[in-house]
């Protein structure tokens, strides 16, 4: 079960006794480095190091209690990453897979502060994918 998601609530004490409780710890840096690094081995590393940097700050500001865990998302940090190889700007790409996941407004500007210290606007796909030819988005 996964707290705080739309439409889940606590389970009683009969079923919970049923089943096994997994406990999945918070991403580590060096997890999720070597994630990323396999599934876009062709990045610019330093660049990609950006990207760890925005969901382990992200994810800091959940367990601090300042944001909730919404935008705290893997798969919508990888699918931010597969549309820039695509030739989306990374801030975009960001911002689609990340900060819209939230719909607080207050929460929205945390994380797209977050993610403006980390991510230049001027950045494009290029700049995270090197050897990438792509058609761009417009």
């Amino acid at each position: 079960m996964n707290y705080e998601y739309a439409g889940t609530k606590e389970l009683n004490e009969a079923l919970v006794s049923r089943f096994m409780v997994v406990d999945i710890p918070a991403v580590e840096e060096d997890k999720l480095n070597l994630i990323l690094d396999n599934e876009f081995p062709d990045a610019d590393k330093e660049k990609l190091n950006q990207f760890v940097g925005i969901f382990l700050d992200l994810q800091l500001k959940s367990q601090n209690g300042e944001i909730s865990t919404k935008p705290i998302d893997l798969r919508g940090l990888i699918a931010s990453l597969k549309v820039i190889k695509r030739g989306l700007k990374p801030i975009q790409a960001i911002n689609m897979g990340m900060t819209s996941k939230t719909f607080d407004i207050y929460e929205k500007e945390i994380v797209g502060d977050v993610i403006r210290t980390r991510i230049p606007e001027k950045w494009n796909s290029e700049d995270i994918f090197p050897c990438n030819q792509v058609h761009k988005y417009k």
